[in-house]
């Protein structure tokens, strides 16, 4: 595993999450849940939880800047579903213990990863961008989402991104060793929007 181009895309992936961050308006009008449900119930903004699933640390909160959805990508699925996608959900990192504006989790298989985060930014932010050139509009499991890929990252990287509540969601998908992961997932944008398809079913509106 190449796990220096892996930390690298992780990197990038934060970047491109929040670069329109800063476009947010107004607050939040529900705060975000860690129960192990798709929607969940409200936690506390002080506290951690245990989480029974796939992470093996307590789980923080969510934050300001993420804040906006009852949906929490690390606590709802089974680890036969997340094994579905064809990555690994015992190989996780809770991407909330970075300390960024986004949350979520990554999953990884041998030379490419699955993340999912959560960010307070409309979905809209994501079209007609020249942060984003390309990006397109598209009906994912009957959400006005959009599918998008950063020019930092180039085909390494592909996003597929879905309205819930005030925040999007980003289901991304990373090669970070060409030969390996190219063969397991050989269009990143598709694979993308697969994974988010299914995704859509657990977001509440």
């Amino acid at each position: 595993m190449n796990l220096h181009k892996l930390t690298v895309l992780l990197a990038v992936g934060a970047a491109v999450l929040a670069a329109c961050s800063t476009t947010t308006s107004g607050s939040p009008s529900r705060g975000a849940s860690t129960s192990a449900s798709a929607s969940g119930s409200a936690s506390s903004p002080t506290t951690s939880v245990s989480i029974p699933y796939t992470l093996t640390a307590p789980h923080p909160p969510p934050g300001a800047k993420n804040n906006g959805t009852t949906f929490d990508p690390c606590v709802a699925y089974t680890a036969e579903e997340i094994r579905s996608w064809g990555v690994d959900p015992s190989k996780v990192e809770d991407t909330a213990t970075r300390g960024l504006e986004y949350r979520g989790c990554v999953w990884t298989a041998d030379g490419w990863a699955i993340e999912q985060g959560v960010i307070n930014n409309p979905i809209s932010d994501y079209l007609n961008t020249p942060v984003y050139p390309g990006s397109r509009a598209e009906k994912i499991g009957g959400l006005d989402g959009v599918v998008y890929q950063s020019p930092a990252t180039g085909d390494s990287m592909c996003t597929a991104a879905l309205p819930s509540q005030q925040a999007t969601v980003h289901v991304i998908v990373s090669i970070y060793n060409e030969k390996r992961g190219r063969k397991a997932a050989p269009d990143l944008c598709a694979k993308a929007v697969e994974v988010a398809t299914f995704v859509a079913t657990k977001l509440p509106k």
